[in-house]
């Protein structure tokens, strides 16, 4: 993978586009509520 993101931009910005894609899929994975969570948060700093 390190030898794709040394070859151009745009293969820089896939690798990081596909990897960050990876990690929201894994926290979403581990935490099945996350969403429900997140809604709540965004509630309550309105409601604030």
């Amino acid at each position: 993978m390190l030898e794709l993101m040394d070859k151009s931009k745009i293969a820089k910005r896939y690798v990081w586009a596909i990897s960050l894609l990876i990690i929201m899929c894994v926290m979403m994975w581990l935490t099945p509520d996350f969403l429900k969570a997140l809604a709540d948060f965004i509630l309550t700093l309105k409601n604030a």
